[in-house]
């Protein structure tokens, strides 16, 4: 004698090629059928658009006790000032805790 695995609550068994399934839901399989469109409630506008990707890349501003700017594109943490020639080690800042 066989086990039957536990059914699944919230779905019931259904019939897909003359053969029933235990565990499916009723109505994610509607026979093949595409769901109809439904209204949206009143006040609700739709547009579509075309979706795209980007890449982006973070840059980092680096500033020396001399006063000398420049920009990293890659997270480093020490560096030798371009003016000065000393060694540099960064404190990258966070901008987005800052308070007023």
């Amino acid at each position: 004698m066989q086990d039957k695995p536990p059914t699944n609550p919230g779905t019931q068994p259904t019939q897909v090629g003359g053969e029933r399934r235990e565990g499916e839901r009723t109505d994610a399989i509607d026979k093949g059928r595409v769901p109809t469109g439904r209204r949206l409630p009143e006040g609700y506008e739709v547009h579509e658009q075309r979706v795209g990707r980007a890449v982006g890349q973070w840059v980092l501003q680096v500033c020396c006790q001399c006063g000398r700017r420049w920009f990293e594109v890659e997270a480093i943490e020490a560096t030798h000032c371009p003016r000065c020639g000393s060694l540099v080690y960064l404190d990258i800042q966070d901008w987005s805790k800052a308070g007023p």
